[in-house]
């Protein structure tokens, strides 16, 4: 059997299901190992583009690798709540990028990303005007400004807007986001990143690398795992008085921390909503089940960023109505 015919038997999500359940997490890997003529003890950790987390003795948590084998366990453990985020999409090209998606995690080759891509790439990321429209009294919240790009695409998309709020934690970053900006005055910088209670973490400075910052999801300030210094976190529920109309998250796995911590401007104002589902492995389920929780009158996309690498994977989440429900 070669790549194509093995493809060729996970069509949709019944026979994803079988295959599923017919092989353990580890058969599956000696599989797709023997088919690609890979070790399958080295395989097993291929790096698919996400993180686990990793519970440390003090019950502090780490990013530890998403590789291959945790990827299947966890397609393993929640099918149901893949099958439920695949029944909430609302367009067939986000149903083809999902399966692309679930095929690339049982058969992780290269040109089901290429596939992914090709179906999103008429937008830039964030922006997919197929998706969403824009008023000109948007208030939008930039979570992850990092150096201040999607904001810049942001102002020259909509020209006008109410506010716009960015949350950069990384002191590198922020400086350069703030000299940017720091003479526009509807535009409010905040050296903070977003989660679901007012805390710091410890962090590792990876802004050299063209990355964001790396947080290391320590849940104690006084950890011993801190290598550059702390982080502030802050929630968005006490820190914006205003409705917002348009929130992105991409806060490098404090997704499901920041729309807790959002979660009143979610119920009350049900903004337009742009998250980043690749960071943790169970994010492509665990984030639009959380945000439905919270709120159930959104409309769902799927969109993907990257030719060839399996991250900047994007969930468009539309107030139904197509508008923001914002009472100024």
């Amino acid at each position: 059997m070669d790549i194509y015919e093995l493809f060729s038997q996970l069509k949709n999500f019944s026979s994803i299901s079988r295959f599923i359940k017919k092989h353990t997490s580890y058969e599956i890997v000696k599989i797709v190992s023997n088919i690609v003529g890979e070790d399958p003890n080295v395989y097993a950790f291929y790096d698919m583009g996400g993180c686990r987390y990793v519970k440390n003795n003090d019950d502090t948590f780490l990013k530890g690798n998403g590789g291959y084998f945790f990827v299947l366990e966890d397609i393993k453990q929640n099918m149901k709540e893949y099958k439920n985020f695949y029944s909430l999409l609302s367009d067939d090209v986000s149903r083809q990028i999902f399966m692309k998606q679930m095929q690339y995690r049982i058969v992780p080759h290269p040109s089901l990303i290429l596939t992914a891509y090709t179906l999103s790439k008429k937008f830039p990321q964030y922006f997919d005007e197929d998706i969403f429209s824009f008023g000109k009294d948007e208030v939008f919240v930039d979570c992850g400004g990092y150096i201040g790009d999607t904001t810049e695409e942001f102002v020259k998309l909509v020209g006008q807007y109410r506010r716009i709020y960015i949350y950069e934690p990384n002191p590198i970053l922020f400086e350069k986001c703030k000299s940017k900006f720091l003479l526009e005055e509807k535009i409010v910088l905040r050296k903070a990143g977003v989660g679901s209670k007012v805390t710091k973490v410890s962090y590792r400075d990876t802004a050299n690398d063209g990355s964001g910052s790396f947080a290391l999801l320590c849940n104690d300030r006084n950890s011993q795992d801190n290598e550059d210094g702390f982080l502030d976190i802050v929630t968005l529920d006490e820190d914006i008085l205003e409705p917002v109309t348009f929130i992105k998250m991409d806060v490098e796995c404090f997704e499901s921390k920041a729309l807790r911590g959002a979660a009143n401007h979610i119920k009350k104002y049900t903004p337009k909503l742009v998250i980043c589902l690749y960071h943790l492995v169970s994010d492509i389920w665990e984030i639009p089940k959380l945000i439905n929780e919270i709120n159930p009158n959104y409309k769902y996309y799927l969109r993907h960023y990257h030719p060839q690498q399996n991250w900047e994977y994007v969930l468009y989440c539309v107030p139904r109505g197509g508008a923001s429900q914002c009472s100024q």
